[in-house]
């Protein structure tokens, strides 16, 4: 004859023993969204990718000008993130908040006085099996609005461009320079964001 009590202490051994499970962190409620994330002292660049960072090297620059198309918009907030060489959102393990979706390649700068911005990172590829044109996802936040997200950066030479993407403002045409880095402009009106 067994002794129930001596499963019943079985049971509690197996269960206190186990290891704890990790909590779930809670992920902000707009998945997009990352201003709310940004560091407080930030410049008109934001370097996404290190230098050691595999892929072509990309330097995406411009201006963001008020909606009047003339008007350059200071101190715009502006966040983007995106895919590595590989077409994966990359983690590097201490990732917070939408990190722990966008990746590891994100940053986040302000504009100058001029509106001028530069990104410094690599070359996104497509999503691995999607027919998604390969991209860089930007938001803006002007200063004393709220943050909205804008077309992504896509690029002319992706033959998985929509007819729509290919018309669109985030468009932009790659060029190399003679050290092997690319260089593309895309000017932005606060009007083309949308929440």
């Amino acid at each position: 004859m067994r002794c129930p009590v001596t499963y019943a202490f079985l049971l509690l051994s197996i269960v206190a023993c186990r290891p704890e499970a990790q909590p779930r962190p809670v992920l902000p409620t707009c998945e997009w969204c990352g201003s709310s994330e940004a560091p407080s002292d930030l410049g008109a660049t934001a370097r996404l990718a290190e230098g050691d960072e595999p892929g072509d090297r990309l330097i995406v620059t411009g201006t963001i000008f008020e909606s009047d198309g003339q008007t350059p918009a200071a101190g715009v907030l502006l966040y983007a993130y995106q895919t590595d060489a590989t077409g994966v959102y990359v983690m590097r393990g201490d990732e917070t908040g939408n990190g722990l979706r966008h990746g590891a390649l994100r940053g986040w700068l302000r504009t100058a006085a001029d509106g001028r911005y530069r990104i410094e990172t690599i070359r996104p590829a497509p999503y691995p099996g999607r027919n998604a044109a390969a991209h860089i996802h930007v938001t803006l936040t002007p200063v004393g609005g709220a943050e909205g997200w804008i077309d992504a950066v896509v690029f002319a030479d992706d033959s998985l461009l929509t007819e729509r993407e290919r018309n669109g403002p985030g468009v932009v045409q790659p060029r190399r320079d003679d050290r092997g880095v690319l260089h593309a402009t895309r000017d932005i009106l606060l009007s083309e964001i949308r929440r």
